[in-house]
């Protein structure tokens, strides 16, 4: 069973939401995890697909609710569908959850991405709505770069995320 929220949470363990990745980013996101626990922050990741909408949007809701803030790796590819919803996937999903909540997102693009070429057409519209998302709003980070910077930024923001807050 899971403890309650709040149980023995110390104030410098920063927990990390880990959205679900397109299979052409799950090398990237594996990397990420395990540089995100060397410094020793927790990842709550793996939302278990398949679930149908409101299972994942249940599922989600609760893993956002421990996050200090999220995390959301998006290219060209939708990602898994969502069983009862196939006009939209489980990373997409987990990005408006987030955004929703007003969670603090960290949102990677590839560095050579080109939005317009997407063939996908709701993959090329939800990406040109996370650009033109206004940035101030929830904390609300969207980064073209390469891998490794983006592991740098992430870890910048766990170390921020530890300062207590003045």
């Amino acid at each position: 069973s899971l403890p309650h929220a709040g149980a023995g949470h110390p104030t410098d363990r920063v927990v990390v939401f880990m959205a679900d990745v397109p299979d052409t980013l799950q090398d990237f996101k594996e990397r990420l995890i395990s540089e995100v626990h060397t410094h020793n922050a927790e990842i709550v990741t793996d939302i278990p697909p398949p679930l149908d909408a409101a299972g994942h949007s249940d599922a989600s809701n609760r893993a956002l609710a421990k996050a200090d803030f999220s995390i959301h790796l998006i290219d060209q590819w939708p990602g898994r569908k969502i069983l009862d919803r196939k006009e939209t996937t489980y990373p997409r999903e987990q990005h408006e959850i987030a955004f929703a909540k007003k969670m603090p997102q960290l949102v990677w693009v590839p560095l050579g991405l080109d939005i317009e070429a997407i063939e996908d057409k709701q993959q090329r519209q939800f990406l040109r709505n996370c650009q033109d998302r206004p940035r101030e709003l929830a904390h609300y980070e969207l980064v073209k770069c390469l891998q490794t910077d983006f592991i740098n930024s992430v870890i910048e923001r766990i170390a921020h995320c530890r300062k207590p807050a003045t």
